[in-house]
């Protein structure tokens, strides 16, 4: 609005700019920082409501976002701005190529994160157990992964 003394994320106008536009509110529950594990790994998560990188590498298709067009809400209420948002492809140790959906890039974030809702509304399922996580498409096992210190890690393909 060009007013002085207002804050973009707090301008009224702005605001209602989103509302229209359909910005859609995101949370995540992040508690990965609590192993060590290579940055580049995908982790499944069942509190996300989206899935999330901290790499641009893998997207077949992106698109910029503006500053404040979509924003994560983390566990402890802070919020972090989203760059980017696309279809980003993962490569499963099975060979399965599994295409993640509206994945928003988080440069910040220090984990990849797979979220279940996300690909449950695809029709994927999952089943956890025995230390153990198993990803299902169709009644067909397409990929698994392993826990570390309680969190559960999708196996990529290592070529």
């Amino acid at each position: 609005c060009r007013k002085k003394g207002h804050i973009r994320k707090d301008c009224p106008g702005f605001k209602s700019w989103l509302d229209k536009k359909g910005n859609t509110q995101c949370f995540v529950s992040y508690e990965s920082l609590l192993v060590d594990v290579p940055p580049n790994s995908w982790w499944i998560d069942t509190g996300a409501s989206i899935h999330i990188t901290n790499s641009l590498q893998g997207y077949l298709t992106s698109r910029k976002l503006n500053k404040g067009e979509r924003t994560i809400t983390v566990g402890n209420g802070i919020e972090v701005d989203a760059e980017a948002i696309g279809t980003l492809r993962l490569i499963l140790d099975s060979s399965f190529i599994l295409d993640l959906v509206n994945t928003v890039y988080v440069p910040v974030f220090t984990r990849n994160l797979i979220t279940v809702s996300q690909l449950d509304s695809y029709g994927y399922e999952f089943k956890f157990g025995n230390n153990r996580v198993s990803l299902f498409h169709n009644s067909h096992m397409n990929g698994s992964g392993t826990i570390y210190g309680n969190l559960n890690s999708m196996n990529l393909d290592s070529t």
